[in-house]
């Protein structure tokens, strides 16, 4: 038996956004550890929708946990669970 549990990937979304290859507004790197979500890398404007979409499509997969680094004037660390 061999199973893979899938450690790095990327989160692409936007309201025209569907499958690889079509357009998003927002992008991150996602680096995954048991039921662990940490998003990095982020380019684009996350809105409170995108924000929900995420959220739900990482909880389906079985995260209970998300947290990334805002870095703007100043650090600020977010920490959610799902």
């Amino acid at each position: 038996m061999t199973t893979i549990e899938w450690t790095m990937g990327v989160i692409r979304a936007g309201d025209e956004h569907t499958t690889w290859g079509t357009p998003y507004s927002f992008v991150c790197s996602v680096r995954r550890k048991h039921d662990e979500a940490e998003l990095f890398a982020a380019v684009g404007n996350m809105s409170k929708k995108i924000y929900s979409q995420i959220v739900a499509a990482l909880k389906d997969q079985g995260v209970t946990k998300i947290t990334w680094e805002r870095r703007k004037a100043n650090i600020k660390h977010v920490e959610v669970n799902v």
